[in-house]
C-alpha cells in the first residue's frame, strides 16, 4: 500500500499547485513541516503495537490515514493540510514499525509453504517496482477524471476507499492464527 502512496504524493503536489496556488517555495515548507508533524507518529507506533498488538496497530494507522486524507478532501485553506499530515501521521509510523513484524510473519507463511527467503523477497520486489510504475499513473487518470467533473479533490475520496479496502483485508489476514507466525512476529514485536 505503501507504494501506491507514491504517486498519490505526485498528484498531491499538483492538486496544492492548483487550489492553493502553492510554488517551489510553499511546497517545500510543507515538505519540511510535514517530516517535523509525522514524527508523533513514529514516536506512539512502537509502544502502540506493544500494548495492542500488531492486528489493532495496523487499523489504528489505517484510521489515521483514511483521516488524513478526508481533511485532505476537505481542505479549504493551506493549514488544513498541514492539520491532516498531523492526524495521518500514526498511519506512515505504524506501518514503518510493523514492517520487521510484517516481514516475519511472511518469511514463516512462506518458508512453510516451500518458498526460499530469495524467492520471497524476489516476489515482493518484483511486486513494489510494479505498483510504483503504475501507481502514479493510476492517481493521474483519477485526478484528471475528477478535475474534468470539476471535483479535483476526488483522488482523496479513492485513497480513502482503498485504506477502507486495506483495513478489511488486514483485519481477515492478521485476525486468522497462524501457527507458522506467531513465534516468528512475536520476536520481532517484543
Amino acid at each position: 500500500m505503501m507504494t501506491l502512496c507514491l504517486g498519490h504524493n505526485g498528484i498531491m503536489q499538483i492538486y496544492q499547485a492548483d487550489k492553493l496556488g502553492w510554488g517551489l517555495m510553499q511546497r517545500g515548507r510543507y515538505e519540511s513541516a510535514a517530516s517535523v508533524l509525522q514524527f508523533p507518529g513514529f514516536l506512539i507506533a512502537p509502544s502502540l503495537m506493544r500494548t495492542v498488538g500488531l492486528a489493532w496497530t495496523a487499523r489504528i494507522g489505517i484510521a489515521s490515514t483514511s483521516l488524513g486524507l478526508l481533511i485532505n478532501y476537505y481542505a479549504s485553506s493551506a493549514w488544513h493540510f498541514y492539520l491532516a499530515v498531523l492526524c495521518g501521521s500514526l498511519g506512515k509510523g505504524s506501518s514503518m514499525s510493523m514492517s520487521p513484524a510484517l516481514s516475519a510473519m511472511l518469511a514463516a507463511e512462506g518458508t512453510a509453504v516451500g518458498f526460499g527467503q530469495g524467492e520471497l523477497n524476489g516476489m515482493l520486489g518484483n511486486l513494489r517496482s510494479v505498483l510504483g510504475s503504475f501507481s502514479g499513473l493510476l492517481w493521474g487518470v483519477i485526478y484528471g477524471f475528477g478535475s474534468r467533473r470539476g471535483s479535483p479533490s476526488l483522488f482523496f475520496l479513492v485513497g480513502v476507499a482503498t485504506t477502507l479496502v486495506q483495513l478489511l483485508v488486514s483485519s481477515r489476514s492478521l485476525m486468522r492464527p497462524c501457527p507458522h507466525t506467531e513465534s516468528a512476529a512475536e520476536s520481532r514485536v517484543g
